[in-house]
């Protein structure tokens, strides 16, 4: 019995010391993405961003689909940063579909829609 809780004890020493120094994975406790509603058709978008709520050292999938694109974007963090961006380029008018999550932990499913418009 003894044994077993040393073992536990020095799995959670092991552990808090992994965290301390940076050597676990950091995971967004809360991500915010916003951007432009709309745009023209063929042409760069103003800037999307994700946010996070504090420094994170890792990676974002952004899916998007219409306006004749069906791609997925990955967006890396720099390390300690709190929010990244990124542009689409419609190749067609109708709704684009974009749609956030951390490429690992618990998804979020952040979902935004751009309008793309036809130019006269």
């Amino acid at each position: 019995m003894i044994k077993g809780l040393l073992r536990v004890v020095s799995m959670g020493l092991v552990l808090l010391l992994m965290s301390s120094v940076n050597l676990l994975p950091s995971k967004a406790a809360d991500a915010d993405f916003s951007g432009p509603s709309q745009g023209p058709v063929n042409t760069e978008s103003a800037p999307f961003t994700i946010t996070v709520d504090r420094s994170f050292n890792g990676n974002f999938h952004v899916d998007i689909s219409g306006g004749g694109l069906d791609e997925r974007k990955v967006l890396s963090f720099p390390k300690n940063a709190t929010s990244t961006t990124f542009t689409i380029t419609p190749t067609a008018t109708g709704t684009v579909t974009l749609i956030a999550n951390p490429a690992s932990g618990p998804k979020s499913d952040k979902t935004l829609l751009y309008n793309v418009i036809g130019v006269i």
